[in-house]
């Protein structure tokens, strides 16, 4: 009697191997679809987050705004969005402008303080600011999340219909996230801090909104501020201007009639308001004219026997202090005796003349005079002895 053992073949064998890839491979990239379509989809939401929470913030602080810059005027008050790098992570600041100069490119960067007002953290490709002639601000945001087959981009495009005229606007095209600053001016300071919307419940049962355009000027080039608002409500008059060589006296309309106080009404129509100036009395003092120092070659000369002696055929410099502005007077000053450079600034003035020779005395007469009359001056005089002691 014979038996037979029972097994598989080697090909039933084979085609069982191949048929269990054929499977595995069918389940794989089932699995792999569904993981990269999962990270697709967290990676766009992800994108969509970031890019949500920037555009609620700047469509805040820009649907009030009454003037817009790429670069920094420094002007009273004012503020600026920028993107900033902070240990390795990107921040949306908000920053707030205060310039207390008298618009000389001198003071302009010492006469700023700045204050952060916010900041949030942010992950962009690209923030673009534009804005066109109807008034309009365009925001185009986009990020990419991912790497690969599953980088998922997002993009959101944002209007937003300022409540201000088209004049406001400067013609505005940059990328935050690309290095762009963007300067910008508010209708109320209490929006600029805040960065909230008018109530669209109050703004339905009012009449408005009208605006009140404030111009330093008669031409209506340049308007310093805009205050927006509802008909009869009352808003905070704009910071005091300033001019050099005048006073802010009141603002005034078209018919003459006069704004002051601290805060205006807002009427059924906008309204132009120009700023009053009176020039500033230049009537100057003759006095306080004094020697500060006097320099030569080799550092600070001190005077002996009323003479100052210093390095022959050199460059002598001496300070002087007066007690009127050069901006605002109508005095100047003048040298008697010596040929030689002034340079004044504010209530000083920086004088360089040429040493006498060896032994050579000459006496320098500084004088302040009036410009419409010379006979009203006062003087001092300094005597220079040049020397060739070293």
């Amino acid at each position: 009697m014979k038996y037979y053992r029972k097994g598989i073949t080697l090909i039933e064998l084979v085609l069982t191997i191949a048929l269990m890839g054929v499977v595995l491979q069918v389940v794989y990239s089932i699995l792999f679809v569904g993981n990269t379509s999962y990270s697709i989809s967290t990676n766009k939401g992800f994108a969509q987050q970031d890019v949500r929470i920037v555009g609620d913030f700047v469509k805040s602080e820009l649907k009030h705004i009454t003037q817009m810059s790429v670069s920094d005027n420094y002007v009273d008050e004012y503020y600026s969005l920028r993107i900033k790098d902070e240990d390795g992570k990107k921040l949306l600041i908000k920053s707030k402008h205060v310039y207390t100069g008298d618009g000389t490119e001198e003071n302009k960067e010492t006469a700023t303080t700045t204050t952060v007002i916010s900041s949030i953290p942010i992950n962009l490709e690209s923030l673009t600011i534009t804005n066109d002639i109807l008034g309009e601000i365009d925001l185009l945001i986009s990020q990419e999340e991912g790497k690969g087959v599953q980088k998922s981009r997002y993009e959101l495009p944002l209007k937003i219909e300022t409540i201000n005229n088209s004049r406001m606007l400067e013609n505005v095209n940059l990328d935050l996230v690309d290095g762009g600053v963007l300067y910008y001016r508010n209708n109320s300071s209490d929006l600029l801090t805040r960065g909230v919307d008018i109530d669209s419940n109050d703004a339905d049962n009012k009449e408005g909104p009208y605006s009140i355009y404030f111009y330093t000027s008669d031409n209506k080039e340049t308007i310093y501020n805009t205050v927006a608002g509802y008909k009869y409500e009352n808003k905070p008059m704009p910071i005091t201007p300033t001019r050099a060589g005048f006073d802010f006296i009141y603002w005034y309309d078209e018919n003459g009639i006069s704004y002051t106080g601290n805060t205006i009404t807002i009427q059924a129509k906008n309204l132009d308001l120009f700023a009053k100036w009176k020039e500033k009395d230049t009537e100057s003092k003759l006095d306080g004219l004094s020697i500060v120092s006097v320099k030569d070659k080799n550092g600070t000369v001190t005077k002996s026997d009323g003479v100052y002696s210093v390095k022959e055929n050199k460059d002598v410099t001496i300070i002087v202090s007066y007690n009127y502005n050069k901006s605002t007077s109508n005095l100047e000053l003048v040298l008697t005796g010596f040929t030689g450079s002034i340079s004044e600034k504010e209530n000083k003035a920086t004088i360089t003349v040429v040493a006498p020779s060896r032994n050579v005395t000459k006496d320098i007469k500084i004088e302040i005079r009036e410009k419409s009359d010379n006979s009203k001056s006062i003087s001092t005089s300094i005597t220079l002895k040049g020397h060739n002691w070293f």
